[in-house]
């Protein structure tokens, strides 16, 4: 509707009272306007008017001040008077006095309470001279002479009330049904209560009756039919009956720090070794253990972590930590956010320092970028302003020095905030080996830390290529000079890559060779690929046949291969047609012979021989037991299947767990998880379970 509309209806309200004025006017467009948002966030001041409640309209007397009718449950216990499900009826407020009003705007209950809360089973709660006591839909309390100091909706049936510093509860009728007096209490559910009775918890069942003894240090509500209590720093599942009861675990982690996560109900808690559990299910994530922290909660802008009492760290109003930085503490701090602003704080909880600048990088030496109104600047762990926030960026902090920028030009700074360059070149980059690579006037050029041009501007591309190296590129041709300028290979090759063990691969009229660091050719250019150096050997390709060389440029295996993987643990992975074999970094080849393989690990690795699977040493010798599947060996033991089973073998293919696991995992700090029957466990490695979840 526009704003015509409005003209007129406020001419109809001028017409029809006295009193009305712009101010009405415009809480009545912005009622209007906001009518599609959440009911929880609307608070119409109205006199004779229309408001929205639950997709129905109600006709507002015009003497009363406030209708509340949305939709929001307190903390607490009680419902808020913002509820869309008000039962028919709603909260009013005439001259700081509460009361109820129908769909009609009738007024049904006189406004005589100082708060109302919202109807539930024909109840509601509402608070008359400091005291509460619940109403009917009449206006009659259902109890005549008992008024609580607080008090609980009613839920199941039952509401909690506080009389005296002590809690009990009453149902329905107003009649409490228990003559037992508690410490602390908790709503019921699925017809059982928490209570504390001289600092012990237990349950109530609705006859007000003890269902389950007060010997826990704390408890938690049941779901599902399971309860869950502490003793001491220990959390157990208890059914009905108070019996301890072993739940079934939906997701089982490794062990990491000692810990491991647990799901249990879709929340996620923490068993340590004793399969003990020390942190209550009740995160939506598990995530290991890392320098004494686990993340727990994920979502867009945020992360949230907990220490290995399961306390969370997340301070200010539970923002959580700024995503990244959980993990990657750095120097012991962990970045948070808190109303927009960003800061610092401790592993513990801590903050170091308040949340007041708009972005902020992670400590390295003592110093982070933190950033203010689009301005950078540097602070120490201290906060220290050890760079004013002024400079359009700052890059990070190498060799003690920085570039920044200033009105679109790039200098230097120091650790200190000195200015040692002045911003005059269009690009830079950090300092690396006291070098740092600088654009002007088209070309690119090397300064040292002392801003001294120790490269001359004249080059179209330049890298750093080792300690004492540089990449050049020249009408279009690659070469090398030093930290002097002075040439070491003069540009002529198509690319060069970088050294690894002082030697790096080139291309020169399409094919690939070798050079070390001063320019020597030691592989001419002859192949039609050469792979990167991984454990210092590489790929050679020619004739589409693969061979291997070592960093020395020394022929390990000349090619023949028909696919070559990289190394790892000595040996490599070799293919010849459709049989698998491998080769040491000396040149030993173990025959390529089997359909499928793993890699070593452990001295041995997984080989498959006409569909069965065994294991092979790093001498070639294989064991005789066969297998429908097999894992890495980890620690002397590997997972192997036999038909749909799981079981455990040492390095001579005997088994220290028979084959009887659904899942068996990889063994991780002592012990490997498993899954038996539906239920998760851990075992030793003597296959000895040592953990039943």
């Amino acid at each position: 509707m526009g704003f015509f509309y409005y003209l007129c209806l406020y001419i109809l309200m001028l017409k029809h009272m006295k009193k009305a004025g712009f101010f009405l006017f415009l809480m009545l467009i912005l009622t209007a306007c906001n009518q599609d948002r959440p009911k929880h966030k609307s608070v119409n001041q109205v006199k004779d008017s229309v408001a929205s409640i639950s997709l129905r309209t109600i006709k507002l007397s015009e003497k009363y001040e406030f209708i509340y009718t949305a939709n929001q449950k307190s903390s607490h216990g009680k419902s808020s008077k913002f509820d869309e499900h008000y039962e028919g009826l709603v909260s009013v407020k005439l001259n700081d006095k509460w009361g109820y009003i129908n769909e009609k705007g009738e007024t049904i209950i006189e406004p005589k309470f100082d708060e109302t809360y919202s109807f539930v089973d024909d109840l509601a709660l509402v608070k008359i001279h400091d005291k509460y006591t619940y109403i009917n839909k009449k206006g009659k309390s259902i109890i005549e002479d008992l008024k609580f100091d607080d008090a609980n909706d009613f839920k199941e049936g039952f509401a909690l009330v506080k009389i005296n510093e002590k809690y009990t509860y009453i149902n329905t009728s107003g009649k409490v049904i228990t003559n037992l007096l508690f410490d602390e209490a908790r709503d019921f559910n699925e017809g059982f209560a928490c209570v504390k009775i001289a600092n012990k918890w237990g349950y109530i069942n609705k006859t007000g009756d003890i269902a389950i003894k007060c010997n826990y240090d704390d408890a938690e509500c049941f779901k599902g039919g399971i309860g869950l209590v502490r003793i001491k720093n220990k959390w157990v599942f208890l059914d009905v009956k108070g019996n301890i009861y072993k739940p079934h675990i939906e997701e089982l982690s490794h062990f990491s720090e000692g810990l491991a996560s647990v799901k249990y109900q879709g929340v996620y808690g923490y068993i340590n070794k004793l399969g003990e559990l020390v942190i209550k299910p009740q995160f939506p994530k598990g995530f290991d253990f890392q320098n004494g922290i686990a993340i727990v909660d994920v979502n867009k802008d945020t992360i949230h972590c907990i220490d290995k009492s399961g306390k969370l760290i997340k301070p200010y109003n539970e923002k959580g930590f700024i995503k990244g930085n959980c993990t990657s503490v750095g120097e012991n701090f962990l970045g948070f956010i808190s109303l927009g602003k960003k800061g610092y704080m401790d592993l513990t909880g801590k903050v170091i320092i308040e949340p007041k600048y708009d972005n902020i990088g992670k400590f390295n030496n003592g110093l982070a970028l933190i950033t203010v109104k689009d301005k950078m600047g540097v602070i120490d762990t201290t906060e220290a302003i050890i760079v004013k926030p002024k400079y359009n960026f700052i890059k990070e902090f190498r060799d003690g020095y920085a570039p920044m920028k200033i009105a679109n030009k790039w200098g230097v700074i120091d650790t200190t905030g000195h200015v040692v360059v002045e911003p005059k070149f269009d690009a830079i980059t950090p300092f690396y080996n006291n070098l740092a690579y600088v654009f002007i006037n088209g070309k690119w050029g090397a300064i040292d830390t002392d801003g001294n041009m120790v490269i001359k501007p004249r080059f179209e591309e330049i890298y750093n290529f080792g300690k004492n190296v540089v990449q050049i590129k020249y009408n279009d041709k690659w070469g090398l000079v030093d930290k002097t300028d002075k040439i070491l290979i003069k540009p002529q090759f198509d690319y060069i890559y970088k050294f690894n063990n002082k030697i790096a691969k080139f291309r020169h009229k399409g094919k690939w060779g070798m050079i070390d660091v001063t320019g020597k050719i030691i592989l001419e250019p002859k192949y039609e690929y050469i792979y990167g150096f991984n454990d210092g050997c590489s790929k050679i390709r020619i004739n589409g046949k693969l061979g291997i060389m070592n960093h020395n440029g020394k022929m390990i295996a000349k090619p023949q291969f028909d696919d070559v993987y990289e190394f790892k643990n000595g040996f490599a992975i070799i293919k010849n047609k459709t049989k698998w074999g491998f080769i040491s970094k000396n040149g030993t080849v173990i025959k390529s012979r089997f359909d499928d393989i793993l890699r070593f690990s452990d001295g041995m690795a997984p080989v498959k021989i006409k569909n069965k699977w065994t294991y092979i040493n790093k001498y070639g010798k294989i064991l005789n037991t066969r297998f429908d599947g097999a894992k890495k060996f980890v620690n002397g033991f590997a997972s192997v299947k036999v038909g749909n089973k799981f079981g455990i073998i040492n390095k001579e293919g005997q088994f220290i767990a028979k084959p009887q696991f659904n899942y068996i995992g990889e063994f991780k700090e002592g012990l490997v998880k498993v899954r038996f029957k539906g239920r998760w466990g851990f075992l030793n490695n003597k296959g000895k379970i040592v953990i039943k979840l």
